[in-house]
């Protein structure tokens, strides 16, 4: 989205409640810029030009244990299923941050899916070896996006 705040396509990096209905979602463009905009939710949804959110979810996400802040994946998004994260909505894979064969840490970036026009970024569940990643493109819902060989521990 050129001349909005960078180029590509955003991340929600951010959501908090300004008052009542109205919250400030924070934006960023993988090219560098960010944009706030305010929006006020109707009927627990919030309307933005890159997409519609529940904000039950966004704020489910940010909560200690609700998958790490709003550019973290999330609980919304996926299912982790011991070292599997499973996408619990069709979604497209458009970067992949590791190969099968490499140790990743929990928290990790793995890949990053589009969903609802926004990108998102998915964590390695738990520390270890990678045993699977899915390609670039179409994952369906119920479809695994990774799998880890957890090692214990956070760290590889």
């Amino acid at each position: 989205m050129a001349g909005r705040g960078g180029t590509g396509r955003p991340r929600l990096a951010r959501v908090e409640r300004v008052s009542g209905d109205t919250f400030l979602l924070v934006f960023e463009w993988p090219g560098g810029g960010r944009r706030e905009v305010l929006v006020r939710s109707v009927d627990g949804i919030l309307e933005t030009p890159w997409g519609s959110y529940s904000i039950d979810d966004l704020l489910a996400r940010q909560r200690p244990g609700g998958g790490g802040g709003a550019a973290a994946g999330g609980a919304w998004l996926v299912e982790v299923r011991g070292g599997e994260v499973v996408a619990r909505l069709p979604v497209r894979v458009v970067e992949v941050h590791r190969r099968p064969g490499e140790r990743v840490a929990a928290g990790e970036t793995v890949v990053v899916v589009e969903t609802m026009k926004m990108l998102n970024e998915v964590p390695a569940p738990c520390g270890g070896r990678l045993v699977w990643v899915a390609e670039p493109g179409p994952v369906a819902a119920g479809r695994p996006l990774l799998r880890v060989e957890c090692s214990g521990g956070g760290e590889p």
